[in-house]
């Protein structure tokens, strides 16, 4: 259904190496050859798609990269044809996680172009400090609160019926109308579900409300920190620090506290230490030697030609590891793991040391 051609010029200019082509094939289902044989971008291209897997890897590209114009455009006749995404992608689908499954199924709800509602009238905005501020001074509409990515990142962060009912409650939603929540639910459903009636009206502040309480929850999320009550500054890793006090690196402060036990994800925000580690392992080969180092499970890596950068793939990875990623021979505080794994690997790393 997708013209093989185009998907193919599509996939050669995305991955424009065939290590990061061959990474996103993996995540789809295609085993190489061992040795891994030295071929260019376009005859891996022929391999993976000779394997019958075209369809599987344009399913996986599109979750890294879900606003390139052309990847849209190549699925949207399967979309609009009711073709299911674990029906386009029948070899990649069981190996997706949750979250990679909740994204696609977001990608394919904006590509039906579905009618969404709009707000029956204005709503009262919420009161954290960058609404007060005038950053988000209009009401949030259903159509940007999808289209933006937000209503994806609550499906995720909220994919379990005790989360998103204690979330609920503290927004006011009111029980009865609160939908049921049955074994095999889909969280994004459910979600687009309960957004609707947000939208609508159903509780006070709206979609940012409901962002503020999520913003809370998870304040290192990007897209929940413009909601922050505290402000959207209050968990940003700055691109660069001043330098700390005398005897200490530079662009580091010295540490608030002696680091929790099990360390958290907000510390090593905080603190800087996730930046030190993004500008140490900073190239796709060394973070996965760190990672295998740690154990940490392949399936659960995201691609990364579909991060922003460094920062972004390895605040994925603590946050995967902050939400209860098991490594091989866990010892329960995976993040620690990681860190302890890095600062050995670099002795003369002044900042991390305190984990050693």
């Amino acid at each position: 259904m997708i013209p093989i051609e185009s998907l193919k010029g599509c996939l050669l200019r995305l991955y424009e190496e065939p290590g990061a082509l061959l990474h996103a094939a993996r995540h789809a289902g295609f085993i190489p050859p061992l040795p891994v044989p030295a071929l260019t971008a376009e005859a891996w291209v022929d391999r993976i798609f000779g394997s019958g897997l075209a369809h599987d890897v344009a399913i996986v590209t599109a979750i890294s990269y879900p606003k390139d114009l052309e990847i849209r455009d190549l699925l949207k006749p399967m979309v609009r044809a009711g073709v299911r995404p674990e029906d386009a992608a029948p070899t990649a689908w069981p190996l997706f996680t949750p979250d990679s499954r909740i994204r696609i199924e977001t990608l394919w709800l904006e590509l039906k172009e579905v009618t969404l509602p709009s707000a029956a009238a204005p709503l009262p905005p919420p009161s954290g400090k960058a609404v007060q501020e005038g950053a988000l001074s209009m009401p949030l509409s259903y159509r940007d609160f999808i289209s933006g990515g937000l209503l994806d990142e609550i499906a995720i962060r909220f994919r379990d019926p005790t989360r998103s009912r204690i979330l609920l409650e503290k927004l006011g939603y009111p029980s009865p109308h609160m939908p049921a929540w049955p074994a095999g639910t889909n969280p994004l459903e459910w979600w687009h579900n309960v957004c609707n009636q947000i939208c609508m009206g159903i509780t006070p502040g709206g979609l940012e409300a409901l962002l503020a309480q999520a913003a809370e929850a998870y304040p290192y999320v990007d897209a929940f920190r413009p909601f922050h009550p505290d402000g959207a500054e209050l968990y940003v890793n700055p691109d660069s620090r001043a330098g700390g006090a005398e005897g200490t690196p530079t662009g580091m402060r010295p540490p608030s506290v002696p680091f929790p036990m099990p360390l958290t994800l907000k510390y090593v925000i905080q603190e800087g230490y996730l930046k030190v580690l993004a500008g140490l392992i900073r190239d796709e080969r060394r973070a996965w030697y760190v990672l295998r180092g740690i154990g940490f499970p392949a399936h659960e890596v995201p691609l990364w030609n579909g991060c922003e950068g460094p920062l972004d793939f390895w605040q994925r990875i603590c946050t995967g590891l902050s939400a209860g990623i098991a490594l091989d021979g866990d010892t329960g505080d995976g993040l620690l793991a990681l860190f302890r794994f890095v600062a050995k690997e670099h002795p003369n790393q002044a900042d991390l040391r305190i984990f050693l």
